[in-house]
């Protein structure tokens, strides 16, 4: 007796449908990833530029508030990080020492102690009150030679009000250093 035998015989005609359409999906999310690097490389640089104007207004109105050139102020919040410290700390003494060298240029004798204390003048050769940075350099000088103890704390209290504190390590490492920084 013959063994009878079905033969199936199937071809794959799904291939070609499914590459053509793994490639149109590698496509798209190709297209997707490079409109999402787009966008996120637009919204990126927008957030840079919107960070980098916003510190500039804010040192704008510290400027106009402290008296100091944005260029320096910007360099005396510099020095101040670097030592630990941060831009308000830097600010509220430099306010407090715009008031101290005022007082002194003045005369008031309470104001003019702690200038006599480091042995520097609140006023320039012209006779005009020295401005913040330079005076913070002349005490920064002042101060490297200093021992760390509480009168020197009670004395940067003095020129820099409730800040000065903050300012000793700023301070310690001398006026060059931190006309450097600035």
């Amino acid at each position: 007796m013959a063994d009878p035998k079905i033969r199936i015989r199937a071809t794959d005609e799904t291939g070609p449908a499914f590459r053509t359409a793994s490639s149109n999906l590698d496509g798209l999310a190709g297209s997707a990833a490079k409109l999402v690097g787009a966008l996120g490389g637009t919204l990126i640089a927008s957030g840079l530029a919107n960070l980098v104007k916003g510190a500039a207004d804010e040192l704008s109105k510290l400027s106009q508030r402290t008296g100091i050139a944005i260029e320096t102020l910007g360099g005396l919040g510099f020095a101040a990080e670097m030592a630990g410290g941060s831009m308000g700390s830097i600010t509220d003494a430099a306010d407090k020492l715009n008031k101290s060298l005022a007082e002194a240029a003045s005369g008031q004798k309470l104001a003019s102690e702690a200038f006599d204390v480091l042995g520097i003048s609140a006023t320039d050769a012209a006779g005009q009150t020295k401005s913040v940075d330079v005076a913070m350099a002349e005490i920064a000088d002042k101060f490297a030679g200093f021992a760390d103890g509480p009168e020197k704390a009670a004395l940067a209290m003095r020129l820099f009000g409730k800040a000065g504190a903050d300012q000793i390590v700023l301070l310690n490492a001398g006026g060059e250093a931190l006309r450097e920084q600035i």
